[in-house]
C-alpha cells in the first residue's frame, strides 16, 4: 500500500514538471507602477489521459501570484470513488511582464524551470499544448483582469439562437465582441434579460461578469410528423419532421420491397409519395405494403348451344381473392348439366350449382370453365293388348308399339295415334283414361306411356229354320266376354208349335234348348255362334 501511494506521489510531481505551466497574472495598475496584486487562478487535468495506473483521479492546480512575483502552486488530488481530496504538492513561479503578454517561470527545485505565456483570460499555452482556464475565484473572473461574458438563450426557445461569441472573457474596461439573438420561425425576439430591446448588441467598458438570456416569445406552434415502413418496404425523405404550424412538411416517399407492393399509408393516402400540407396537427402515419400476388385469368365459355352466362366471362383475380359471379343460364327447352373442367366426354364435371363464384389459389394460373346444356326431351310410348294394334301419322300402321320423343323443336307434340281393334275386339279406352281411340298429346312435360286397350266380343245370330214362326228380339247380338246378351224369344204362328233352338239347321242339328226364350252368353270360347228356332206343323 505504501509503494503504490508512493508511485502515486512521484507520478504527480513528473506530471507538474514535465507536462504542465499554470499561471495567474497580474492587472498592471492605470500608475504604470508595475505592481502585482495577489490572485489566484485555478485550472484542471486528468492524470490518467497520461498515466492509466491512476485511473480515478482528477487533479486540480491552485496558484497564488505574490506581489514579490513568486506564486505558489499547489497539486489537488481528488479521489472521484471516495469523493476526498488531498493536497500532494507546491511549488514556488515567477512572473514577468513583457508588455503584451506575462511570462511565467516556476520550478519546484532550482534547477527546473520552464515558461508558459497566458493569453488573456482565455487558456494557457504550455509545451504540451493549449489549456482552457477555469474561473479563479467564485464569480468566474481572474480577479483584477479580466471578466466572464455569457450570452445565453431561452431555454425553451426551440430553434432559437445567437451569432457571435456567446461565452467570453474580457479584460475589464474594454469591450465584448458583438452578438446577434435570432428567432426560429414560430417565435419572435422580445429582448434580453438584462433589459436590452435590440437583438445585436456590443457590451463596452465591461466591468464585470455579465450573465444575460435573449428572450423570445412563441407565435406559433410546432407539430411533428412521423412516418413509418410496415414489413415489406421503406422510406425515402426526411421520417422525422417538425413542421411549423400552417407550412408543409417535406415529401416523403414509401418504397416497396423487391417482391412487395405499396398498398397505402395508415391514413388512407393511397399515393406512395405524399406531402402533407398546411400541418395543423402531429401526425404519426405507417405506410403498408404487402406481397406481390400473382393474377389469375379465369374464362366462362358455353360449351355448344342451349343456354348462355351471365355475369363477367373473362377475369383475372388476384391470388387469395374471389371475382364476380357468373351465372349459367338455360335457354327454353334445355336444362343446366354442370360446370366443365373442359369439353367433350372426358371432362370432368365442376359443379352442378348453377352459380359459380371463382376463387384464385396459389396453384391457379389460367382456367376455363365450360357450361354445359342438354335439350329437354320427353319420350311419349303407346303401348297395346290383345286385340288391336296401333297406327301411327309417321311411323305407320299395324304397330304393336309407337315411341315418340318430343321437345321444344316440335312443341312437345306427338303425332296422331289411333288404337285400330281386331276382328272380334272393341277399342275400350286407353290406360290413362283417354276415350277416343284417336289421340295427340301435346305439353306433357314428362314422359308419358299409355296402352290402348281392347275387349274381345262373340257374336250371336239368331235365324228361323225353315217356317212356322218368328223370333221376337235382336237376332244380332255382339256380346263382350263375360257378359250376357239380351233375350230373344221365338214365337210360332199359328198352328204352329216350337220345337227348340238348334245349332244348325237340317237333321244333325243338337238343340240347344227348348225354351222358347234364350239369353245370349259370351264365355270367350267362340267368336261367333248361331242358333236356329225350329217350329213344326200342328197336326
Amino acid at each position: 500500500m505504501k509503494k503504490k501511494k508512493l508511485i502515486h506521489y512521484l507520478l504527480i510531481i513528473c506530471c507538474v514538471l514535465l507536462c504542465f505551466a499554470f499561471i495567474a497574472c497580474e492587472k498592471k495598475d492605470k500608475n504604470g507602477d508595475g505592481d502585482l496584486t495577489s490572485v489566484t487562478v485555478a485550472g484542471t487535468f486528468n492524470l490518467q489521459t497520461y498515466y492509466p495506473v491512476t485511473s480515478g483521479y482528477i487533479y486540480t492546480m491552485e496558484w497564488e501570484l505574490y506581489t514579490n512575483g513568486e506564486m505558489k502552486a499547489t497539486v489537488w488530488s481528488y479521489d472521484s470513488v471516495l469523493g476526498s481530496r488531498t493536497e500532494t504538492a507546491w511549488g514556488a513561479y515567477y512572473c514577468g511582464y513583457n508588455g503584451s503578454s506575462y511570462a511565467i517561470a516556476y520550478s519546484f527545485d532550482s534547477s527546473s524551470k520552464s515558461s508558459v505565456v497566458l493569453y488573456y483570460g482565455t487558456y494557457i499555452q504550455t509545451n504540451m499544448g493549449n489549456m482552457e482556464l477555469v474561473g479563479a475565484n467564485s464569480r468566474g473572473e481572474f480577479e483584477g483582469i479580466v471578466a466572464k461574458v455569457y450570452y445565453a438563450v431561452q431555454s425553451d426557445a426551440y430553434g432559437c439562437g445567437i451569432l457571435g461569441d456567446h461565452s467570453q472573457y474580457v479584460v475589464k474596461g474594454e469591450n465584448a465582441s458583438s452578438v446577434t439573438a435570432y428567432a426560429y420561425e414560430a417565435y419572435e425576439f422580445i429582448g434580453w434579460s438584462d433589459g436590452v430591446q435590440t437583438a445585436t448588441r456590443t457590451d463596452v467598458n465591461v466591468q464585470d461578469n455579465i450573465f444575460v438570456q435573449a428572450l423570445f416569445r412563441k407565435v406559433s406552434e410546432f407539430y411533428f410528423l412521423e412516418y413509418s415502413a410496415a414489413d415489406g418496404g421503406s422510406l425515402q425523405g426526411e421520417t422525422e419532421q417538425t413542421v411549423l404550424e400552417g407550412r408543409d412538411g417535406a415529401t416523403v416517399v414509401a418504397i416497396p420491397d423487391v417482391g412487395y407492393e405499396f398498398i397505402g399509408w395508415s391514413d388512407g393516402v393511397q399515393t406512395a409519395t405524399r406531402t402533407d400540407v398546411d400541418v395543423q396537427a402531429d401526425m404519426s402515419v405507417t405506410a403498408n405494403f404487402q406481397i406481390i400476388k400473382k393474377e389469375c385469368a379465369f374464362t366462362y365459355i358455353v360449351e355448344g348451344n342451349g343456354g348462355s352466362i351471365q355475369g363477367e366471362t373473362k377475369q383475372t383475380i388476384v391470388e387469395g381473392t374471389y371475382g364476380s359471379t357468373v351465372t349459367a343460364v338455360p335457354d327454353e327447352g334445355y336444362r343446366f348439366v354442370g360446370w366443365y373442367d373442359d369439353t367433350g366426354r372426358w371432362a370432368s364435371c365442376v359443379s352442378e350449382q348453377t352459380s359459380l363464384t371463382p376463387y384464385a389459389y396459389w396453384w391457379d394460373d389460367s382456367t376455363t370453365y365450360y357450361a354445359r346444356f342438354e335439350l329437354i326431351e320427353y319420350t311419349y310410348t303407346y303401348n297395346t293388348t290383345i286385340g288391336g294394334r296401333l297406327k301411327g301419322e309417321r311411323t305407320g300402321q299395324d304397330l304393336s308399339s309407337i315411341v315418340n320423343t318430343v321437345s321444344i323443336h316440335n312443341d312437345y307434340t306427338s303425332e296422331t295415334i289411333t288404337a285400330v281393334p281386331e276382328d272380334g275386339y272393341y277399342f275400350v279406352r286407353w290406360s290413362d283414361g283417354v276415350q277416343s281411340a284417336v289421340r295427340q298429346d301435346k305439353n306433357v312435360y314428362s314422359d308419358l306411356e299409355v296402352t290402348a286397350e281392347f275387349v274381345h266380343y262373340s257374336k250371336f245370330t239368331y235365324i228361323v229354320d225353315g217356317i212356322g214362326g218368328s223370333i221376337a228380339g235382336e237376332t244380332y247380338q255382339e256380346v263382350v266376354d263375360g257378359n250376357y246378351g239380351s233375350t230373344v224369344t221365338a214365337v210360332p204362328d199359328e198352328g204352329y208349335r216350337f220345337v227348340g233352338w238348334y245349332d244348325a239347321a237340317g237333321q244333325w242339328a243338337w238343340c240347344v234348348s227348348e225354351q222358347t226364350s234364350l239369353t245370349p252368353y259370351a264365355d270367350g270360347w267362340y267368336n261367333s255362334t248361331t242358333y236356329y228356332a225350329r217350329f213344326e206343323l200342328i197336326e
